[in-house]
């Protein structure tokens, strides 16, 4: 068997996505999964291409090593993107519909060998590497579905720190430098038939969100970055069956808030609390 090798290709698409020239501006930033609301939707350009294929309108193509359905997160001049490189060669996705040898009753077992967690960051205008960083190495303890990777989570940031969460593993803080701040276990637990995890964290406020459903203890974790990534507050109520869906947090758009005359305070809202939002396949 090949190692599983990827390219960015989403990455170039992000690329089309940013026709300001100015690159630090907010609004040309893609923080996180599906955009910096998480619509998935930019503004109209008449910079943007109308079509693009391997070749045409392509800046540059990279190629990454590993396999990773994360998609790529942009700030500045940097893009972000995570990938789990094997050290052993085993068989990978395919076309068409199958399902695992084991079948739909059974979970498939882990595969063989060591695997690497590996987080990526790339120049934004050249596609050239500025650092990579291994979260982890050692054997995988979790599975997966046939389709699915071990780094199926797009990571997000805050413009000073990204945060990437690699599912049944860890969620790991990094400043924009490479330089590893803080990192928390995230503990395995199965969901229906072995799938794995696939679900993004998001930020709201001071906060990074984790969601992890599966079938012994779904939960939606919070954590504080400033605190070194501090567990704030758990939720684990849940009455309805697992979805494989991504949460979104929002806080209203007209709110209270805490005032404090002291300029260096952090200014917290009072009284309305965050939305979040889970999807569901009803």
């Amino acid at each position: 068997m090949k190692r599983h090798v990827g390219r960015v290709s989403t990455a170039m698409l992000l690329l089309f996505l940013l026709p300001a020239p100015d690159a630090s501006a907010a609004s040309d930033n893609w923080p996180q999964f599906r955009g910096p609301k998480g619509t998935a939707v930019v503004a109209d350009d008449p910079a943007l291409p109308e079509s693009w294929s391997a070749t045409d309108n392509v800046a540059w193509q990279t190629p990454i090593p590993g396999r990773g359905w994360s998609s790529p997160i942009v700030w500045g001049n940097r893009i972000f993107v995570t990938s789990v490189v094997a050290e052993a060669d085993y068989e990978g996705p395919r076309p068409g519909l199958y399902l695992p040898e084991t079948g739909n009753e059974t979970p498939p077992d882990p595969p063989p060998g060591t695997h690497h967690w590996m987080v990526f960051c790339f120049d934004l205008d050249t596609g050239e590497p500025v650092w990579q960083r291994t979260a982890h190495a050692g054997p995988v303890a979790s599975t997966i579905h046939p389709k699915n990777s071990f780094a199926s989570a797009t990571p997000v940031t805050d413009g000073e720190r990204v945060y990437a969460l690699f599912g049944n593993l860890g969620l790991f803080a990094y400043d924009l430098d490479g330089n590893l701040l803080w990192s928390r276990p995230v503990e395995h637990h199965m969901d229906q038939w072995g799938w794995g995890a696939g679900s993004s964290p998001t930020l709201l406020d001071d906060q990074v969100l984790v969601m992890h459903d599966n079938d012994e203890e779904s939960y939606l974790a919070s954590f504080r970055h400033v605190q070194r990534g501090a567990e704030l507050a758990r939720g684990t109520e849940r009455g309805e069956r697992l979805v494989h869906a991504v949460h979104l947090a929002q806080r209203p758009a007209h709110r209270d808030r805490h005032r404090s005359q002291d300029p260096g305070a952090v200014v917290r809202p009072v009284r309305q609390p965050a939305l979040v939002v889970l999807g569901t396949d009803d």
